[in-house]
C-alpha cells in the first residue's frame, strides 16, 4: 500500500467482501457502486444497492460494516453510506446469483431464503 490511500487501492479491499448468505461478493453481485475517497478528509463514500428496501435490518447492517471494516483496514476514517433499491435489471442480475449461490448450511446452490 502506497503512503497516500487512493481510491483504487479502497476498491480493491471492499471488492473481496463477501454477501453473509451468498458465496459471492457484494462487488459480483451489483450491490456496490458510487464510490468516492475525499483523501482530506480521510472520508470513503458508496452506495449499498439493495434488492428491497425491507432487507433485514441485522443484514444490511453486516453488509455496510464489512465494506467500512474493509476501508478501515487501509485506514480510512470517516464513512458516508447511502442504501438504494435495484432496479429491474440490477434485481434479475442479483437473484439469477443468489439462486445459483445460495448457502444453505454453508453450501452454495440450497433453495434462497431472505433475498438480501
Amino acid at each position: 500500500m502506497s503512503e497516500i490511500l487512493t481510491l483504487e487501492e479502497i476498491q480493491e479491499a471492499i471488492s473481496k467482501v463477501e454477501h453473509p448468505e451468498i458465496a459471492a461478493t457484494l462487488m459480483d453481485l451489483g450491490m456496490l457502486r458510487d464510490f468516492a475517497y475525499n483523501a482530506e478528509e480521510n472520508e470513503f463514500s458508496f452506495t449499498l444497492v439493495v434488492p428491497s428496501l425491507r432487507i433485514p435490518e441485522s443484514i444490511r447492517d453486516y453488509m455496510i460494516n464489512a465494506v467500512a471494516q474493509a476501508a478501515h483496514a487501509l485506514g480510512v476514517k470517516k464513512f458516508r453510506v447511502t442504501v438504494e433499491p435495484m432496479d429491474a435489471g440490477e434485481r434479475a442480475h442479483f437473484m439469477a446469483m443468489e439462486q445459483s449461490k445460495w448457502r444453505a448450511d454453508g453450501q452454495p446452490g440450497s433453495t434462497p431464503g431472505c433475498g438480501a
